[in-house]
């Protein structure tokens, strides 16, 4: 996605410095980046961009929060305005699910929404079920995120695993699927704390356009061990690392995550706990 129009002066070691400020303090509550393969040089535009904007806004120093607010405005429009080029049409089929899906671009977007919810929660715009009310425009990316990535097969396991050849090797093939998996966590937890303005809602459940349990066909990550292991480790040692540690069984569709809906969710109980 071309977010050229968004580019601000911010470069070089400022960058660097809210970068290391994101996956100190931003990281540990929202840890869908990878570390150790985060490279402000290859990555993308946007991503680095947004992570720098989260990294300006947690620092609480209101100059640089207006720098921040500036890159979520510039970064957010730019994100609608070409909604093409990332997203699924409503009306679309099933997607080729065996499509590079572009997870940089997917996390950028992912960030904008957060952003919208630190603003959201400054405002006070909570609402009795303690949910932050997001303005029409960020409902909209919401969702139009969400029926992407549903669209995509992106949170059903064999699908994570289409997405390598069978020369790809182990390591890369754990990390792309972890990745995936925090992911797919992060927007549930977004989806929770979330409520969409009214123009973005269906008649009927207004839930029903948000992320939900039964959409994680999926178990839950790993290792925070090898998810945080250090760049610097040589790639035999992370392989090795890898396979010594003890892995969940992901074909087992019995530990996948959507199976909690069978204990926790009831159409005959109208509560949200799930």
């Amino acid at each position: 996605m071309d977010t050229k129009d968004a580019e601000t002066s911010i470069t070089g070691p400022v960058i660097q410095k809210y970068i290391d400020i994101y996956f100190r303090d931003f990281h540990p509550h929202w840890p869908f980046l990878h570390p150790s393969t985060f490279d402000a040089s290859r990555e993308p535009f946007i991503l680095v961009q947004s992570v720098v904007m989260i990294g300006m806004w947690i620092t609480g120093h209101l100059a640089k929060r207006d720098v921040a607010l500036e890159l979520h405005c510039r970064l957010s429009d730019a994100v609608r305005m070409q909604a093409e080029s990332w997203s699924i049409p409503t009306s679309g089929s099933q997607q080729n699910t065996r499509a590079l899906w572009p997870m940089a671009t997917y996390q950028s977007i992912l960030l904008q929404i957060i952003m919208a919810l630190f603003l959201a929660k400054g405002n006070s715009s909570t609402d009795i079920s303690l949910q932050h009310q997001l303005s029409a425009d960020d409902s909209y990316t919401l969702v139009t995120l969400v029926r992407t990535c549903r669209a995509s097969g992106m949170f059903h396991y064999p699908k994570m695993i289409e997405q390598h050849s069978p020369a790809t090797p182990l390591a890369m093939i754990w990390v792309n699927v972890e990745e995936i998996k925090r992911f797919g966590l992060a927007l549930y937890k977004v989806c929770r704390l979330s409520n969409l303005a009214v123009t973005a809602k269906r008649s009927g459940n207004t839930r029903q356009d948000l992320l939900g349990l039964a959409d994680l066909n999926f178990c839950i990550p790993d290792s925070d061990r090898i998810w945080g292991a250090p760049a610097v480790m040589d790639e035999q040692d992370r392989q090795l690392l890898i396979a010594l540690v003890e892995r969940r069984d992901n074909s087992d569709q019995k530990a996948w995550i959507s199976n909690a809906t069978r204990i926790l969710c009831d159409d005959q109980v109208d509560f949200e706990w799930a």
